[in-house]
């Protein structure tokens, strides 16, 4: 294989230093959104190991990050190189990590820099003044789903340097948002479930088939901010302006309660982008109202149906008990 050039080293070795600056205040970011996660998800403490596993899950959302086209092949080589690093640390432990940790924020804040560690090591190893040293670093591949990728592929261009502070902080954001949408997927799924019943809910007014739904949901996301409407039929009514709406209602609730611990009104202000389609409600919330109930493998359960038509004399509203919270700094505190 042809030797690198001096030109090349130093284009990698400056893509190493460009993910290692990434990773660092990637790292940093991510500690204080753990804190916020486990205040309002679970309103506790993060005070248990989730294990390697669990922090490649949170990784992964990088890896895809850097591997867009915004990044070009570097980033392409770079999330490769990432995926394939902690991927290996699965099997194979380094020594940092092959201990149990009392929280998930301590065993992240470990990966991070262990990966420091390791980015620091090739780059070293390809500034030696050995040419086998040099050779050796160069040649070193990882893989990671299906792709592979050597450090020699760092030489590429697309990672912008952190002199670019718009380019670079553009980079780092999104990988900070990107961690924690991996975060609350994961806590999501380990902690709650969608309970499902069918609305058959005869509804007075003036809209269309198609804005009375979303007029009445959106009125009902005022009492229940927690839930999702999915209307699968629609049936004009007999006495207009009467009418008669059909849908799903998704209520996100903590797993293993009898009381539907429900999705709290500060988790759902900071979770939710929308209300119904195309209304935003936050901006700066991590999905949209549908991925989260459809998309992000959240457990569905069936529960009663029930009909709210004319508050026939089986109606019922099913029980909504709120939790205490935990708040952040309490959470933080303990």
């Amino acid at each position: 294989m042809t030797a690198p050039t001096p030109a090349q080293i130093a284009a990698a070795r400056k893509n190493l230093d460009i993910l290692r600056e990434l990773n660092q205040e990637a790292g940093e970011h991510h500690t204080i959104k753990i804190i916020n996660a486990y205040a309002l998800l679970v309103g506790e403490p993060d005070n248990a190991d989730p294990g390697l596993p669990f922090v490649l899950t949170i990784f992964e959302n990088v890896f895809s990050i850097l591997a867009g086209e915004a990044f070009g092949p570097a980033g392409k080589a770079a999330a490769t190189l990432f995926g394939g690093m902690i991927a290996g640390w699965i099997d194979s432990p380094p020594p940092s990590l092959a201990a149990s940790f009392s929280s998930y924020t301590q065993r992240y804040d470990a990966s991070w820099r262990e990966l420091n560690h390791q980015l620091d090591t090739l780059n070293d190893e390809l500034g030696s003044s050995n040419p086998a040293t040099v050779e050796k670093a160069w040649n070193t591949r990882f893989g990671f789903n299906g792709q592979t990728a050597a450090v020699a592929d760092l030489s590429n261009a697309g990672l912008p340097p952190s002199e670019d502070s718009n380019a670079f902080d553009d980079m780092v954001d999104a990988v900070v948002f990107s961690q924690e949408q991996g975060l609350w997927r994961s806590m999501l799924q380990a902690n709650y479930e969608a309970l499902y019943y069918t609305w058959y809910h005869k509804g007075q007014g003036y809209g269309s088939s198609e804005t009375l739904p979303l007029e009445w949901a959106r009125y009902r996301m005022g009492y229940y901010p927690y839930v999702y409407y999915c209307y699968y039929d629609y049936q004009g009514g007999y006495e207009p302006p009467f009418h008669l709406i059909c849908a799903n209602e998704y209520v996100v609730c903590r797993k293993g309660t009898t009381n539907w611990y429900y999705l709290n009104d500060d988790a759902c202000k900071y979770l939710f982008i929308d209300s119904t389609p195309n209304t935003v409600i936050n901006s700066d919330g991590l999905f949209h109202r549908e991925e989260v109930m459809n998309f992000l493998g959240i457990q569905h359960v069936e529960t009663v149906r029930y009909c709210t038509t004319d508050n026939p004399y089986d109606w019922r509203e099913p029980p909504r008990a709120k939790r205490s919270d935990v708040g952040p700094s309490a959470a933080a505190a303990a």
